[in-house]
């Protein structure tokens, strides 16, 4: 989303993109009055995890949505258009995300200017942090697995064990094994371009060579996810989703 002045008020543009989809969506809302910017960006941040970045990064982002949806036989709606008038853009063209190309590029970045912060002292604090960011960050609410082969993954778990004492720390096993293993490339995009967003970022939650070095560790695929202390906590949360389902269904 940017805001940019028009006339006496603002225009919010904003552009959703979707893995699988591309660009999804763009549209622009009238922002007439001083009163009406100020009550929309007040509710922009309660409702989401929303953070203040570069232009740079907000091309970036949509050139790499321009290349899914092409993949995918998808064009954008003609609101993309109009975004790009209001903005001034016409460099945009569909560039692919590439997620170990950009891990490498953050590398060679950190090498040159803060070296120390690829130590493995720096890493290891990285993997332990990560334990907590699905409980302190917003950006990390929907990070959980939640789907039909989940329920399937977990049913079977609960059917087997009953309502032992362990049941439960079984089934976030098994979620890592037999859900989180097979969408590892799903994470290891979603944790490069959350690099790339808190890097761009004027005021991010967490430094981004902190996810960074979660990102390169997810892409070792001889590096078990079940040894990520991030991982086990998206598996908690997915197995939570579940668990609250179920109870609001009376199962």
């Amino acid at each position: 989303m940017a805001v940019v002045p028009n006339g006496k008020g603002h225009l919010s543009c904003s552009v959703l993109l979707k893995r699988g989809r591309g660009v999804a969506d763009s549209f622009i809302i009238p922002l007439q009055t001083k009163k009406e910017l100020k009550s929309f960006l007040d509710m922009m941040k309660l409702e989401g995890a929303f953070l203040e970045t570069s232009s740079e990064y907000f091309d970036q982002r949509l050139c790499h949505g321009l290349a899914e949806g092409a993949a995918l036989g998808n064009a954008p709606s003609f609101w993309l258009a109009h975004v790009a008038e209001v903005l001034g853009k016409d460099q945009w063209k569909a560039t692919v995300f590439d997620a170990r190309h950009e891990l490498a590029l953050m590398r060679a970045e950190l090498k040159r200017e803060k070296p120390e912060l690829l130590s493995n002292k720096s890493c290891r604090k990285s993997l332990i942090d990560s334990a907590e960011w699905c409980d302190e960050h917003h950006f990390a609410d929907s990070w959980f697995e939640d789907d039909a082969e989940v329920d399937n993954v977990i049913a079977a778990v609960f059917k087997k064990k009953g309502n032992k004492p362990d049941a439960e720390w079984t089934a976030v096993n098994v979620i890592i094994e037999s859900i989180l293993e097979k969408r590892r490339q799903v994470w290891l995009e979603r944790l490069t371009l959350n690099a790339l967003w808190l890097k761009a970022s004027k005021k991010p939650p967490l430094p981004w060579h902190q996810m960074f070095h979660l990102a390169e560790i997810v892409a070792d695929r001889a590096f078990p996810l079940a040894e990520i202390p991030l991982m086990e906590s998206i598996a908690i949360q997915s197995l939570g989703a579940y668990l609250s389902r179920r109870e609001d269904e009376g199962q």
